[in-house]
């Protein structure tokens, strides 16, 4: 994950918390409540919260790691598109 310590630092607050709620509401869903609420309460500043929620998602897998880059691309797609991130198609 070369392009993770980029994403880290320019993914804003906005940002995580679409992808909070987005990964809460697939179905099935990626994330529960208490693991979205664990990583705004248990890291104080943003990028440790971004950063801990890439570390949850991925140690979920590879389906899990695709929902998340498809909803950073619907919510930051000029992000996506600077770090060469895009989904795998299908």
């Amino acid at each position: 994950m070369e392009f993770r310590p980029s994403l880290i630092n320019r993914t804003s607050r906005a940002v995580l918390k679409g992808m909070l709620d987005g990964l809460q509401a697939k179905q099935p869903p990626v994330l529960t409540p208490g693991e979205a609420e664990e990583v705004l309460q248990a890291n104080q500043g943003l990028q440790d919260q971004v950063r801990c929620l890439i570390d949850m998602v991925h140690r979920k897998g590879e389906s899990a790691c695709g929902i998340m880059l498809a909803l950073l691309e619907e919510l930051d797609y000029y992000l996506c598109t600077d770090l060469y991130l895009s989904v795998p198609a299908h």
